[in-house]
């Protein structure tokens, strides 16, 4: 209850000394002298003896209307008292219920006061606990920052020897390609040489420049904002260029300041697939107008969009696909009940302001707990003995994005119940129709068909004839595939259409003589899936980055739940 103004006291006040006096006895007062003055004259009848009225004053009539009246006068005046007296109880007790209310606010001040007091005092001790969390840096990376700083700071001359040199002979070697493509028979097998040679240098200057980018970020005090400061810088520059597009002497810079994530996935791969499939990557990829690439490739399935540029230095990208790919590649080795099917998946997807790099792979799910945990310097959930990183992988990919402002999840990949209708042609157009059900229990999956009671790991079905064409129903996407064009005498294997990247079954279909089998079963999809999201060039020039989202809400949520489980521990 708020306090009383200094204007409504006075006003207050002023009602009071007006309601004194209007409600003094005036009547009783007037009529109390009058009687004195009538008993006077009783008294004295040689006062107004000379007026000769005083037979009036001694009549009854006069008297009892005298009395009537100075009765009447204190009935008044009592019934106006005791009005009063009613008025000022209710009063009184307003006040005093003021006065309560006044005192439970001023105690509910104190309580918060206390309560406030208490939270600042877990508040520093919450700040302190964490600030020694994140002082307490792990000893390799400390070993690793300070081998870096000393091979950034006596290395300069040393790098730029090399830099040099392999550029010296990349320029070499690319005019002795000029030259011999200018004789009227070059030998082919020596334009082959030069040309590898040619990419092997290319390789080198760019391993090195990557390397140096490692190094910078290794020494940095802090990850996040030297990527932050670096994008800031490319911004300038970027927009100096879009300033100078026709200025044909300031478009031979060779300042790059944005890049294709493609380029940097395609990259990527090279330096962790074999080097062939990486060069049929790289020409496939690059080769291919579709807005969608679809391939599988060594132990990955690969989905790429055409997707928009970025901004700052491409060989930050890389670390994050790399990091993200180890770590997924560590956990999807490690799964007990491997599946012939079991690829790790890696889509570079195209939204509306950013782009979206998700790495999928089979193993264990990460609690709620770990969530929170896993992108900390030096925390990992693997086991000590096979730990060498010591959590500095998913530190980096987090530092990189909150460089970007971007966000990254985690999302848990688990076993969905579906239905499915099988339409199976054979060689003699009969059409045999199955209708499956696909279930998880104790963390396997089985399948059975409808009119079966038993789940089972897979189901065959055999025929005397071949199968020609199989058409798929899937009750939850109600979506229709069909696998036309199957031959005689050859095996097919088809995965699940409808999540081409995790699928959920496989089809089986083997066309040999005299046994004619199809078999569909179920996939344990069981894993993860680390999901990054980036804005693009275009949505951080247009200051309109769709991934910022001002949550105060959640923050103040996510502070309390803090507090809670600090008051807890």
């Amino acid at each position: 209850m708020s306090e009383p103004t200094q204007k409504e006291l006075k006003q207050q006040s002023r009602r009071i000394k007006q309601g004194l006096l209007l409600h003094f006895p005036w009547l009783t007062l007037f009529a109390s002298m009058a009687l004195v003055v009538y008993l006077l004259i009783l008294s004295q009848p040689d006062v107004i003896q000379p007026y000769y009225i005083l037979d009036e004053f001694k009549t009854d009539v006069f008297q009892w209307s005298l009395v009537a009246l100075f009765v009447l006068f204190i009935g008044q005046d009592l019934y106006f008292y005791f009005r009063r007296q009613k008025r000022l109880r209710q009063a009184i007790e307003q006040l005093d219920a003021e006065v309560d209310d006044l005192w439970r606010a001023k105690k509910k001040v104190q309580e918060k006061a206390h309560v406030y007091s208490s939270h600042a005092d877990k508040l520093k001790l919450f700040i302190s606990d964490k600030l020694l969390e994140y002082i307490e840096y792990d000893e390799k990376y400390l070993h690793f920052k300070s081998i870096a700083s000393e091979v950034r700071h006596n290395g300069v001359i040393s790098f730029d020897k090399v830099r040099s040199a392999l550029t010296a002979a990349l320029l070499q070697t690319q005019k002795d390609l000029d030259d011999l493509s200018q004789q009227e028979e070059p030998t082919q097998n020596l334009i082959n040489d030069k040309k590898q040679q040619l990419e092997l240098y290319q390789q080198a200057i760019d391993a090195q420049k990557y390397l140096w980018d490692l190094l910078d970020l290794s020494t940095a005090d802090n990850i996040a904002l030297h990527i932050a400061n670096y994008l800031i810088n490319c911004e300038e520059q970027y927009y100096q260029q879009e300033l100078k597009k026709n200025d044909q002497v300031a478009s031979l810079l060779p300042v790059e300041v944005s890049f294709l994530p493609m380029t940097a996935l395609v990259r990527t791969f090279s330096g962790i697939v074999e080097v062939e499939e990486s060069e049929a990557t790289r020409a496939f990829i690059e080769q291919n107008d579709l807005a969608r690439t679809f391939l599988e490739l060594s132990n990955f399935r690969v989905g790429v969009d055409n997707c928009n540029a970025l901004l700052g230095n491409p060989n930050h990208f890389i670390l994050l696909l790399e990091n993200l790919i180890k770590n997924a590649q560590f956990f999807h080795g490690k799964r007990k009940n491997r599946q012939p099917s079991d690829k790790l998946a890696v889509q570079l997807i195209q939204n509306s302001g950013y782009i979206e790099v998700s790495v999928y792979n089979r193993g264990k799910h990460i609690s709620n707990e770990h969530k929170e945990q896993i992108f900390q310097l030096g925390f990992s959930t693997r086991k000590v003995k096979e730990h060498h990183g010591k959590g500095l992988g998913l530190f980096f990919v987090n530092e990189i994005v909150k460089g970007y402002e971007g966000k990254v999840d985690i999302t848990n990949v688990a076993n969905p119940s579906q239905t499915l209708t099988l339409r199976m042609l054979t060689s003699n157009d009969m059409v045999v129709t199955k209708v499956i059900h696909i279930i998880e229990q104790d963390g396997k999956v089985f399948v059975r068909e409808a009119e079966q009671q038993e789940f089972e790991s897979l189901i065959t079905w055999e025929y005397a004839v071949p199968v020609v064409s199989v058409e798929v129903s899937v009750t939850s996407s109600d979506s229709t595939h069909h696998f036309g064009d199957i031959a005689d005498n050859e095996d097919y294997q088809y995965l699940d259409p409808v999540s081409p990247f995790i699928p959920a079954w496989q089809l089986d279909i083997k066309n040999a003589r005299k046994a004619y089998k199809v078999q569909f079963k179920p996939l344990d999809r069981t894993g993860v899936v680390f999901s990054v999201k980036l804005p693009d060039v275009e949505a951080r020039i247009n200051d309109e980055n769709p991934l910022l989202e001002n949550n105060f809400d959640g923050e103040v949520e996510k502070l309390e739940q803090q507090f809670k489980e600090f008051e807890e521990y």
